[in-house]
């Protein structure tokens, strides 16, 4: 249905004056062709990597003698950045290439600001960091695909950070496997503590964004709060990967569970981080289903399937009991499924 059709729908029940012209449609009157819309946008991320080359080569000499500080990448970071909000802001609206270009420009200048901030002081100044950067990005940037990113990349930002804030450098390290089989010992139970403190706030803020979407669109807040709930569901879905041990991926991309490296170890509690994310995965898909979004509901489906199957590839013990124990997840997944399906249909 086109906007005239909806605004001449509306008048024939009375609620709009009928007598009123039909306004003309903003979007119907400047979008253009899906395919004219590509090439536009291929051409602003191909100006956007000319712009950086640019920047390289004009800072050649600085680069190759090593003196390039967080002096020098944090100004141009938030040049960048605040340059990009001005283009949301007066041209991307009218637009592909500028919104384009300025998606473009904003991701080289996070990407200056988290390396100046890296250099200035370590990890935890870029996570810490990062994530006030995104938070404020969220509320500069007018443009509902950047809110959608940088509210996910702050989920992601201040996932790290609690993380490197309690443990630091004591997750279990695959360059010292026979150390992570004591800290696990006390190590465990604090870090599913502090897996409950990073993600109990973020799905209660996806959950009160979906449950109050009638009273923040009445306020006119559309435009701001829906990319970020989008963002919230998203994050729910992906960004648990943050926070898997060094020890799931060695033994995922290493030498495998009975490998020489993990040798003669029980490795099976590293099959806790996949289950508690796939178990993480059934708020977003349901809180995605609420706002019936096909895509966010497909994103925690495929995500949740990912960590089923390192579940099961990374617990070490026997077929039958992981036989077992897919067939115990399964009906879970299947009660949540009529859950849903009673609540919201």
């Amino acid at each position: 249905m086109s906007f005239n059709d909806l605004y001449r729908a509306l008048a024939e029940r009375d609620l709009i004056p009928a007598s009123q012209p039909v306004p003309a449609s903003d979007a119907e009157a400047t979008d253009s062709p899906w395919y004219v819309q590509v090439f536009v946008g291929a051409g602003a991320w191909l100006a956007g990597i000319f712009l950086l080359a640019f920047l390289v080569i004009e800072l050649r000499d600085t680069l190759l003698q090593g003196h390039v500080g967080w002096d020098l990448l944090l100004p141009l970071g938030i040049t960048s950045c605040a340059g990009a909000s001005l283009l949301y802001a007066t041209a991307s609206a009218r637009s592909v290439f500028a919104a384009q270009f300025a998606l473009a420009l904003s991701f080289a200048g996070q990407f200056g600001i988290a390396f100046g901030l890296g250099d200035l002081g370590g990890a935890h100044l870029v996570c810490w960091g990062m994530l006030i950067v995104e938070a404020a990005l969220v509320v500069a940037m007018r443009n509902h695909l950047h809110r959608f990113l940088s509210s996910l990349a702050a989920v992601v930002a201040w996932a790290l950070a609690v993380h490197q804030l309690f443990f630091g450098d004591l997750s279990p390290n695959a360059a010292n496997p026979g150390a992570s089989g004591v800290l696990h010992r006390w190590q465990l139970p604090l870090s599913v503590t502090i897996w409950l403190l990073v993600w109990v706030p973020v799905v209660a803020a996806a959950r009160w964004l979906v449950r109050h979407e009638a009273e923040w669109m009445a306020q006119g807040r559309d435009t701001e709060l829906r990319p970020v709930a989008h963002g919230l569901i998203a994050a729910i879905s992906v960004a648990p990967l943050a926070l898997h041990p060094n020890g799931f991926w060695v033994i995922l991309f290493g030498s495998g569970p009975g490998g020489s490296l993990f040798a003669g170890q029980d490795n099976g509690w590293l099959a806790l981080w996949p289950l508690l994310a796939s178990l993480l995965a059934l708020p977003a898909m349901a809180l995605a289903f609420a706002l019936r979004h096909r895509p966010l509901i497909g994103l925690a489906i495929l995500f949740g399937l990912l960590e089923i199957s390192c579940f099961y590839y990374v617990l070490g013990t026997t077929l039958l009991v992981k036989s077992l124990l897919m067939a115990a997840l399964g009906l879970l997944l299947l009660t949540a499924c009529h859950w849903m399906e009673k609540r919201w249909t």
